[in-house]
């Protein structure tokens, strides 16, 4: 890639008490290349999943490496580098996505680290000249990952900055397999299309459903919602089939267009009111109405909630830490509201329109 890399900063970890000195090093060093509160608060998130990450499935050793970073165009950013002693991992793909896990874990830490960082790598391979006396031998062993952030610097690097995201999922408490699933997928700098779905039931055959139901609509995310939902419904006949909820949010306009079939919920919070939007009966891929698309007002420092029936909607009366960031809250409602017996997945996401 041509990458420029100084600012190298190197630490050896073999404990969980060395988050806190390594999220203060990483948000220093973020606050030393320009980025603001809010991407800084998330930098720290970053580097706290991936030693927890390292702690809890890395052999318990490693290092990491933080360095300022800048491209051949003069843009520049941070990369974060998480290298462990552990045996790695089979699935990477299947490791990235949120509720799963090798362990009896949420299994929500390397989906954060993929939905934050604006670049991501692993692989030995991926190991810069620059670092290559990493473990005073200059030999590696385990997993390696690369998280990297840029400043916007008035391009669009795949991400709307207009909004600020947290989620969390998790399969039925005794489960391996998620039967729910979710979607983020940043249409333009101002336009993103976020999806909860949930497979009917629980297991393999809810995950079948759900993971086809957001495939589907992603691979149809710039249509108009109802024909995004029509043609997933097509797709999901013949599968257990699933509740959808999906919300394309405009920053440019200050709006939301929802549309929901069956009993994903979604609400809007702002600092009055909780506003629910409107969701229709059915079930998609077995039976559903006429998709209706519903459009509401979303401003600054306004939220929008979006969750499977697996979290308790009594959240709404007891979560009051709206200045944490969006990740915070939903990893804090999916440990307190989440059900026993179910799935449960939520989404927070905030318009921060001064982090564009």
């Amino acid at each position: 890639m041509g990458l420029i890399r100084d600012r190298i900063l190197n630490f050896s970890i073999s404990d969980i008490s060395d988050i806190g000195n390594q999220r203060r090093e990483a948000v220093a060093l973020g606050k030393e290349v320009g980025f603001s509160p809010i991407d800084s608060e998330e930098i720290a998130i970053l580097i706290a999943e991936m030693i927890t990450n390292m702690i809890d499935h890395g052999g318990a050793q490693g290092r990491v490496i933080m360095c300022r970073v800048q491209d051949k165009d003069k843009n520049q950013g941070i990369e974060l580098w998480a290298i462990d002693n552990g045996p790695g991992l089979t699935d990477l793909y299947q490791a990235f996505k949120d509720g799963y896990s090798s362990k009896h874990s949420l299994g929500f830490g390397l989906g954060t680290i993929q939905r934050f960082s604006d670049e991501i790598e692993t692989g030995i391979e991926t190991i810069p000249k620059e670092f290559q006396e990493i473990n005073g031998s200059g030999t590696v062993q385990g997993l390696v990952i690369c998280s990297r952030k840029w400043l916007a610097q008035n391009r669009w690097i795949g991400r709307n900055r207009n909004i600020t995201i947290g989620a969390a999922s998790r399969p039925k408490p005794g489960e391996r397999i998620n039967g729910d699933s979710f979607l983020i997928r940043h249409l333009s700098s101002t336009q993103t299309l976020t999806v909860v779905a949930d497979g009917l039931g629980h297991g393999i055959n809810a995950h079948e459903a759900s993971q086809l139901a957001v495939k589907s609509i992603e691979a149809k995310a710039s249509l108009p919602l109802p024909e995004i939902i029509k043609h997933t419904h097509k797709k999901l006949i013949g599968t257990r089939g699933a509740t959808v909820g999906a919300a394309l949010i405009q920053t440019d306009l200050n709006k939301v267009s929802f549309v929901g079939m069956g009993n994903i919920e979604a609400r809007i919070i702002t600092p009055q009111n909780k506003h629910a939007l409107i969701s229709l009966g059915g079930i998609v891929g077995l039976k559903i109405r006429s998709p209706r698309v519903y459009e509401y007002e979303y401003g600054a420092d306004e939220f929008l909630a979006l969750y499977s029936d697996g979290i308790n909607s009594s959240w709404q009366n007891d979560c009051e830490n709206w200045d944490e960031h969006p990740q915070k809250i939903a990893e804090y409602i999916l440990n307190k509201f989440s059900r026993d017996h179910d799935d449960a997945t939520i989404l927070i996401i905030k318009f921060s329109p001064e982090n564009s």
